[in-house]
């Protein structure tokens, strides 16, 4: 019989950034799971019908997804996200002064 390796989050987390990164991505994000701080805000939020016409979010599985992330996918360890530059030309910060100076005065915002 054959056994499987046990990876430590660490472990996992570097084997799924370096996979992303060979498979061209430019960004890996991997970040831990646990309940939401604001998940009760959005309780507040559907409770008082602010979510209108969309029914979807105010389904019992919507916000408990959203108060725990957790529910999502059951003992995953690691939500994680990628991100490939589709921008062709050179990083926008590279032709853009800095965010703190006004493009009109120079001068700080």
């Amino acid at each position: 019989m054959q056994q499987t390796a046990v990876l430590t989050p660490a472990a996992l987390s570097a084997l799924i950034r370096s996979r992303a990164l060979e498979m061209g991505f430019d960004r890996v994000g991997i970040a831990p799971v646990h309940p939401s701080a604001h998940g009760d805000a959005y309780a507040r939020w559907v409770a008082l019908g602010m979510h209108g016409e969309m029914g979807y979010l105010s389904r019992e599985d919507a916000v408990a997804k959203r108060q725990d992330p957790a529910v999502l996918v059951p003992g995953a360890p690691l939500p994680s996200h990628v991100h490939t530059n589709r921008w062709p030309y050179a990083p926008i910060t590279s032709i853009l002064p800095s965010p703190l100076t006004s493009p009109i005065t120079g001068g700080r915002r």
